[in-house]
């Protein structure tokens, strides 16, 4: 129970600030899934990140994972292109995905089955 709440912890506190912007709180949520050091924590970071955008649902917070979606393919951070892409396939179906991107939009598809228990095994370079 202690090394649960340790671990909650420091998945909410790191690296938050009272001035975060959705821009900052997004790239934390990347980059603690992608340094995750074992595949419990990459999985809680992953549900944090979900929840970021999925909880309460909103047509604003769709608006700021399609931007966050394009700032990364602009950026050319092809982790974070996959990790978002991922997200926004399981929230809102795989129709609205990027077509300019068509190798890592089978990258994330074939990363998410039917029933979704394949989601974590998403491919970062």
């Amino acid at each position: 129970m202690r090394r649960l709440f340790i671990l909650m912890l420091w998945l909410t506190t790191w690296g938050i600030g009272l001035t975060d912007t959705h821009a900052q709180e997004d790239q934390r949520l990347c980059n603690n899934y992608l340094k995750a050091p074992n595949i419990r924590l990459q999985i809680l970071a992953y549900k944090a990140l979900w929840e970021h955008y999925a909880r309460p649902y909103s047509v604003e917070k769709e608006r700021q994972l399609t931007n966050d979606l394009q700032s990364a393919l602009q950026q050319g951070d092809r982790q974070r292109l996959v990790l978002l892409k991922s997200i926004y396939a399981t929230l809102f179906g795989v129709k609205g995905l990027f077509e300019e991107s068509n190798q890592l939009t089978e990258e994330v598809l074939s990363a998410i089955t039917p029933n979704r228990t394949r989601i974590f095994t998403i491919k970062c370079y």
